[in-house]
């Protein structure tokens, strides 16, 4: 990982995120009756495996939501929402690598 931050390369995990606000920005901006939609309120038969239950989809953009200050509000404006994403995680990499510096 400081590695990543020494070559100002962006960690996978944010690549991640991006990716995955990116298409939740999609989804959300397509109507009610898309095919992709219909998957969000669609409930699977059968048992979860034992443990602590993982994290769904919907948790997880959550918490990125929460993590990046975004809200569901800004999704409308397609070109607006990848401009947001990509500077929110733009000021978590240069926060970081801050942090990185400072440490030595």
């Amino acid at each position: 990982m400081a590695h990543n931050r020494r070559l100002g390369v962006a960690c996978i995990s944010d690549k991640v995120r991006e990716g995955r606000l990116r298409w939740f920005g999609h989804v959300r901006r397509r109507d009610g009756f898309a095919p992709v939609r219909s998957v969000e309120n669609l409930s699977v038969d059968g048992r979860r495996s034992r443990g602590r239950p993982r994290l769904t989809w919907d948790e997880q953009i959550r918490q990125d939501l929460l993590a990046l200050h975004l809200s569901e509000d800004m999704i409308s404006d397609r070109i607006s929402w990848r401009r947001r994403i990509k500077l929110c995680l733009l000021i978590v990499w240069y926060s970081l690598l801050c942090v990185v510096t400072a440490l030595g």
